[in-house]
This record gives C-alpha cells, sequence and structure tokens, in this order.
C-alpha cells in the first residue's frame, strides 16, 4: 500500500531509499498537501547538519514556517514531491530518524488484554469498540471510502479471521455511518477524531472506559502506564507483525512537547513517549490506553518517525473532546449506552399507529373518472458520504479487451494519487465494474483520466462513466486517454501566488522527457529549481497536467531536455506540451528534433 493510504500512524512514514542535497528553505502556501516551490539559500547538503541546529527553528514564526522542517512536520505534506525530495529521501533524515523498531521497542499483547481493539479492513489503521454501536478512530484515516468496509473487532492474531484468531473472540462488522469531528484539520492534524457507527451493534466484547475529562487533565511528568497498542510497523518503514503488540510509554508534558516540535501543540492532543518506544505505521487510529484508570485516553495520531528519542508521539486527546464524542454517539445509537445518562438500555418500542374511531368515516375512493394522484418524486438516496465530502463513482463496462483499460484520480494541487485502477486489473469482458469514493471537492482539484493501451478507448457496448455528486461524465471511444476535472479547480493557490500549469502529451518514448522549473535569484540568474521531473517519470503515449502555484513576484523560465536529443516529435510519434501561467499561455511546442528548449520569461518579477 502506497505511505499515503497509511496516512500514518502514530509517528513519521517510511523513508525512501536514496539521497538527495537538499535546500531547506520552501515557499508553502497553506493548501493541504501543497508542493510549494523551492526557494535555494544553502549549499550544504541537508545529510551533513545536525539535528541540533534543525530543532532551533520555531515553527510558530512566519520565516520558519516556510522551511522544510516545518513544512514536513505534517502528514498532509509527507507525501509530496518537495518532501520526498528535499526531506525523507536524505541520507541525514534515514540515519537520524529510522534507527530504532517497535510498534516500536514493543511485545506481544496477552491473549483477552484488549479484547475491544479493532483493525481497519479498508485502510490499516486501528480503532477501538467505545459502545455497542460504535468505534472510535483517526479522522486522518478516513480517505477512499470507510463504508466499503469495516472493523475486525478483537483482531489479535494473524489471519485475523473468526476462529481463527490466536485463540481470541473477534468478529466483523461493516461502517455504517462516518462521523468526522467538524473541525478536525487536515494540515495540522488538530482534532483528530472519527467515530463509526456499525451496521449491527456488538454484544459478545465489553466496549473500552473512555478518559470522560477525569484522567489525562490531571497527569504529571512522572505519569507512566500508558499502553499504546496496535498492529502497526515493527519499526520505520517496516513490517507489521502478525500478531497484536502492546508497549507502555510515559507521558510527555504540553509545554515540552510542544518544545520538541517547535509549536503545533494543541490542547486537543496528547504526547507520550519513552526512548526507542513508539506507536508507527499502521497504529493510526489505534488506542493510547492508561492502564491504571481502565481508560482509552488518546487515539494514535503523527509525530516524526518511529520511536525517535526527539519526538513524542502524538495522540488525540479524548478528554478534551469528550463532549463532542458523548454528543454523537448518544444522539446515534439505537441503544443508548450508560454514560448517556438517564436513558433506557434498550431502545423503545415503536408505538402501533393509531386505529380510526369508529366514528371515522372511510377515505372516499377516487370515481372511476378521477384520474390516479401522481406519486411525489422518490427522494434522492441519501449520500454515503459526510460532512463536505463528494460521492464519486468511476463505473467501468469493458469491452472484449478489459485488461487494456486503466484510470486514475490525481489530486491536481500536489499530484498525489487518490484512487487508481492499473491495465490487467479488470479480467472480465461484458462486465461492469464500479467504485465509490468520498471526496472533499470544496477546496480541492482533481483529474480523472482513463486509459487505453492498445489505442482504441472502449469499443462495443463498453464504456467509462464518473459521477461526480450527480456530475456525470461519460465517453466510449476516447483513444489513447482522456481527462476530466472535478472540484474546485479555478485556483487552487493563495494570495500572493500564481497558478502554472504544464500539459504534456508524450511520444513513442515517454520516458525520455525531463524538464525543470526554474526560478531567476537576486543576480538574475534563474538558478534556482522550483520544481522538476526527472527521465522515466512518464509513460509513453499519455497526456499529463502538472499544476503548481508560485510566488506572483518571481521571475521564471522552464526548460524541457529529451535524452535522446530527437524531442518529442515527430519521427517518433506525435508529442507536445504547452505551458500556461494565470491561465494564459506561455509556449506550446511540439519540442520537435531537439535535445533542449526553453520557454520565454514569466511572472510579475520578470
Amino acid at each position: 500500500m502506497k505511505l499515503s493510504s497509511l496516512y500514518l500512524t502514530g509517528t513519521v512514514l517510511s523513508l525512501v531509499k536514496g539521497s538527495y542535497a537538499a535546500d531547506l528553505d520552501i515557499t508553502v502556501t497553506k493548501k493541504e498537501g501543497q508542493d510549494a516551490p523551492l526557494r535555494s539559500k544553502d549549499t550544504l547538503s541537508f545529510s551533513h547538519r545536525e539535528l541540533v541546529d534543525l530543532k532551533k527553528r520555531d515553527c510558530s514564526k512566519p520565516k520558519a514556517q516556510n522551511s522544510a522542517w516545518c513544512f514536513c512536520r505534517y502528514h498532509s505534506n509527507w507525501d509530496t514531491q518537495k518532501c520526498q525530495n528535499k526531506f525523507w529521501n536524505t541520507n541525514y533524515v534515514q540515519d537520524n530518524l529510522d534507527k530504532v523498531g517497535r510498534i516500536v521497542g514493543g511485545e506481544d499483547a496477552p491473549v483477552d488484554e484488549y479484547p475491544w481493539f479493532a483493525r481497519g479492513t479498508w485502510i490499516g489503521c486501528g480503532g477501538m469498540l467505545v459502545s455497542s454501536e460504535f468505534v472510535l478512530s483517526a479522522a486522518h484515516c478516513m480517505i477512499g471510502n470507510p463504508l466499503s468496509g469495516g472493523w475486525k473487532i478483537g483482531a489479535y492474531k494473524s489471519p485475523f479471521s473468526p476462529g481463527n484468531n490466536g485463540g481470541q473472540s473477534m468478529v466483523e462488522r461493516d461502517n455504517a455511518q462516518v462521523f468526522q469531528h467538524p473541525n478536525y484539520s487536515t494540515q495540522t492534524l488538530d482534532n483528530d477524531f472519527a467515530l463509526l457507527k456499525l451496521n449491527s451493534p456488538v454484544t459478545n466484547i465489553s466496549p473500552v472506559n473512555m478518559d470522560q475529562n477525569q484522567f489525562s487533565p490531571n497527569y504529571g511528568s512522572n505519569k507512566r502506564d500508558l499502553w499504546a497498542i496496535g498492529l502497526g510497523s515493527l519499526y520505520s518503514g517496516g513490517p507489521s507483525p502478525d500478531r497484536l503488540k502492546h508497549v507502555e510509554l510515559g507521558y510527555v508534558t504540553p509545554s515540552q512537547c510542544n518544545n520538541d516540535y517547535n509549536g503545533g501543540i494543541s490542547s486537543n492532543m496528547l504526547c507520550a513517549a519513552d526512548p526507542g518506544q513508539d506507536s508507527c505505521q499502521g497504529d493510526s487510529g489505534g488506542p493510547l490506553y492508561d492502564k491504571d484508570s481502565n481508560a482509552v485516553v488518546g487515539v494514535v495520531s503523527w509525530g516524526y518517525g518511529c520511536a525517535d528519542p526527539n519526538y513524542p508521539g502524538v495522540y488525540s486527546r479524548i478528554a478534551e473532546q469528550w463532549t463532542w464524542i458523548k454528543n454523537t454517539i448518544c444522539d446515534n445509537s439505537n441503544t443508548k449506552p450508560s454514560f448517556c445518562g438517564g436513558v433506557p438500555d434498550t431502545p423503545a418500542p415503536t408505538p402501533s399507529p393509531t386505529q380510526p374511531t369508529p366514528n371515522t368515516p372511510n377515505p372516499t375512493q377516487p370515481t372511476p373518472n378521477t384520474p390516479n394522484p401522481t406519486p411525489a418524486p422518490s427522494p434522492p438516496a441519501p449520500s454515503p458520504c459526510s460532512g463536505s465530502d463528494v460521492s464519486t463513482t468511476v463505473t467501468i463496462k469493458t469491452d472484449q479487451f478489459p485488461g487494456e483499460t486503466s484510470w486514475s484520480i490525481v489530486n491536481a494541487v500536489n499530484g498525489q494519487t487518490v484512487a487508481s485502477i492499473n491495465a490487467g486489473d479488470l479480467t472480465q469482458q461484458d462486465t461492469i465494474y464500479t467504485k465509490s469514493y468520498c471526496l472533499p471537492t470544496s477546496n480541492t482539484c482533481y483529474v480523472f483520466t482513463i486509459e487505453d493501451s492498445w489505442g482504441d478507448g472502449i469499443v462495443d457496448d463498453g464504456y467509462y462513466e464518473l459521477d461526480v455528486g450527480g456530475t456525470k461524465y461519460s465517453e466510449s471511444e476516447f483513444g489513447n486517454s482522456q481527462s476530466h476535472e472535478f472540484g474546485n479547480c479555478d485556483s487552487p493557490c493563495e494570495s500572493g501566488e500564481s497558478l502554472w500549469e504544464l500539459d504534456i502529451n508524450t511520444d513513442n518514448y515517454g520516458s525520455e522527457l525531463k524538464w525543470l522549473l526554474k526560478k531567476r535569484n537576486d543576480k538574475n540568474k534563474f538558478k534556482i529549481t522550483v520544481d522538476k521531473k526527472k527521465f522515466g517519470s512518464y509513460e509513453s503515449n499519455t497526456s499529463y497536467t502538472e499544476k503548481l502555484c508560485i510566488s506572483s513576484n518571481g521571475c521564471y523560465k522552464a526548460i524541457f531536455v529529451d535524452k535522446f536529443g530527437d524531442g518529442m516529435c515527430c519521427s517518433q510519434g506525435q508529442g507536445n506540451y504547452e505551458v500556461s501561467y494565470e491561465g494564459k499561455t506561455i509556449k506550446q511546442s511540439k519540442f520537435e528534433d531537439k535535445k533542449r528548449e526553453k520557454t520565454p520569461k514569466f511572472g510579475d518579477g520578470c
């Protein structure tokens, strides 16, 4: 699974192997997960910097917020090209944040110690049964379509199936409703809570107690016996265990945790750590359990690295949001749990409809000439998505060659693939395949692209349909590929920024193309690399769109290079590209029979 789909857990992601001499300062917009342009100040490789130097960056200051150290601490930015190339993909980070392992440093949990632990089936996240009808997890795990999956409650040992679970009882339930905290921030992970109502109650496993604002607010600096529990990676970037793990951690005060992270720790967060022990990938959404109080006090949320001694694991503090948790469960339960107070434990019977009294005349039947009333239109089916997310459904009816079809949905701002089907995944002829997702479209632009490896689209009676909240896009014989934008695609950029866009149609040798977006420095030289794509980034005979928000007051040019030296057209296919800035075309070119070419200068600073 891609790192982004794990939505990292207790702390940081798997690191990509390799080294990169990284410039540290990044101009960052406040859009979620955005690839922001780079501004180079240092010639020193990141891998040679000292941890103590980087920790001096105060992320509460505007200038520091433009640094990679501050930008890449938020999980929504981890998968961006900038964080991968300029932060995680460096010898320095790998040497310093990829040292020790766990549910890092922990041990096998005893059988039946945590019967209420839940393992997600649609994503690598954990959760906990907190009432007979609700599982509590992390909001950042609510990606893809949570309603397409559910939970293995009581999951203990692989293969995690009823009757084959290491001697511990386990039940399976689907998700029926998703309640994400209304103030959850995708950038800071504040209020990282989600409650999921199950399709039927769990009656044979007792829910875990929650901190009803009784325990964690009173913790002192010497508090221990806090247990992180999960099935996440045994070390940063490593494999998952086949048995439930737990590890004891110590409480870290908010002031100390805020100092460790140079800001960013809110009252809704709780920190815990122990050198060499922590929560890691796949533990996201799982519990931090106070064994002394017999209550869950936190939900695994975020942090740096796995078990890095300098950075505690960060958990969502249940006590701080107890009112929302209680009200959400009590207002939406059929059987009210005891903490709802004064409410019957069983649902009240539905009263029988009142019978008419004997004096009530029977309804008058229409005469034969009276037309039957026109039935009211059926109300639309309720959306399976919560909040502002929009139901997005991709339907494919295959032709005689189903393996030729592939498609993807890509976040147009940060380039992250949200969903995809690869060539060869569809195997049945004349068959309808459907996939549904819940996507936040109000502030994000997406590009749906469907491709056919033979180049004739979906023929015969085949077709594709993209349905975004009732708006439909459909076609059949589309050739090599067809793309549709949806969501908020007007401009993803903040004030003071401009949208740079590159549309590419590759030739028969797409892997031979690379490009660089350069910015002019103070010496009037185009030496600052804002973004780039290396050789091997593109497939042949395929359309691509690259988008980037760049500072409006800069001066830029784009450079294109063909590795073989014959450009993109026309001896080896009909390739071309178009560069635009703020919606205006800067250059259209077939890039014919040459090794290198560049665009004119553009930007308000030219």
